[in-house]
C-alpha cells in the first residue's frame, strides 16, 4: 500500500525534489563546507548514520538538511518510526521517498485526499513543512506580513521560494484526481467490518481460566447463544474467503 501510495503522490514529490534538491537523493545543504559533508555519498549511508552526521554538524551550521527532500536532523529523529523505516534502512531513493511520504501525511495529505482539507489549506500545510514552496495567499507569520508566492519563511535571511504557486496547485489537483490505491470492494469491506464487530463480541468473554470459569457457570440458553455465535462466525469467514476467491477468479 505504502509503495502505491508514493506512486500516487509522485507529481508532489517531483516538485518537492526539484525544487528542494534539484531532484538529488544524495544532496545536503548549499551552505555546508566540502570538509564537513557526509564521509560517503547519503544514499549509501544507514539512516541512523545520516543522523549521526547531522549530529555531528549541527552546532556549525544553520541547517544540515540532507537528502532529495531536504529533512533537517530533528525532523528525521521524529520521523523515521513513523514512516515505518528502520534506523538500519539505506538512505536512499526507497527510504527517502517512503519519509517525505510520512511528511505529507503529518500535513493532512490523507485528509486532503479524502476531500476533508481544501486546495489552499494543504498547500499553506506544505509550505510551512518545505520552505521552498510558496504560499497560495497572504498570510501573517510572527507579526510580519508574508506575500501570495513567498516562501512561509521569507525574512529569515536563508529561505526562499523557487516553486510558483500554479506549479504547486497542478500538482495537487492531479494526485488528487487520481484513483485512491488499493479500495477494496464493498462486499470484502463489509464482510472485514462484520468480523471486526464480532471479534468485539468476543473479546469480551476472557480468555484461559477466567474464561474456562465463564463457561462452567454459564446458564444452557447463554452457552447455545455461543454456539449460535460461532456457526455465525464461520459461516462470515466462508463468506469472506469465497468473495476473495471469487474476486481473484474474475478479474
Amino acid at each position: 500500500m505504502t509503495d502505491k501510495t508514493i506512486a500516487a503522490v509522485e507529481p508532489l514529490l517531483a516538485v518537492l525534489r526539484l525544487h528542494e534538491s534539484a531532484d538529488d537523493y544524495g544532496a545536503v545543504w548549499g551552505g555546508i563546507k566540502s570538509q564537513d559533508h557526509p564521509p560517503r555519498p547519503l544514499v549509501e549511508l544507514t539512516v541512523g548514520q545520516v543522523l549521526d552526521w547531522q549530529d555531528s554538524i549541527d552546532r556549525r551550521y544553520n541547517s544540515e538538511a540532507a537528502g532529495a527532500y531536504q529533512i533537517l536532523e530533528d525532523t528525521l529523529r521524529g520521523l523515521y518510526r513513523e514512516a515505518g523505516v528502520p534506523l538500519t534502512a539505506r538512505y536512499d531513493r526507497a527510504t527517502q521517498d517512503r519519509l517525505a511520504l510520512g511528511l505529507l501525511r503529518r500535513r493532512g495529505l490523507d485528509d486532503f485526499l479524502a476531500g476533508r482539507m481544501a486546495l489552499e489549506a494543504f498547500a499553506l500545510s506544505l509550505a510551512k513543512e518545505w520552505a521552498s514552496l510558496p504560499v497560495p495567499h497572504d498570510v501573517q507569520v510572527k507579526g510580519r506580513t508574508v506575500r501570495a508566492g513567498q516562501s512561509y519563511y521569507a525574512g529569515d535571511g536563508l529561505n526562499k521560494a523557487h516553486a510558483s504557486i500554479d506549479e504547486v496547485m497542478t500538482a495537487l489537483r492531479q494526485i488528487r484526481a487520481a484513483p485512491q490505491p488499493d479500495p477494496k470492494d464493498p462486499v470484502t469491506s463489509r464482510i472485514d467490518t462484520s468480523l471486526k464487530e464480532a471479534t468485539k463480541v468476543l473479546g469480551g468473554a476472557g480468555t484461559g481460566y477466567g474464561g474456562a470459569r465463564v463457561i462452567d457457570s454459564a446458564p444452557p440458553w447463554a452457552l447455545d447463544a455461543a454456539w449460535g455465535l460461532g456457526l455465525f462466525l464461520a459461516a462470515a469467514l466462508g463468506l469472506l474467503v469465497l468473495a476473495r476467491v471469487l474476486k481473484v477468479v474474475w478479474k
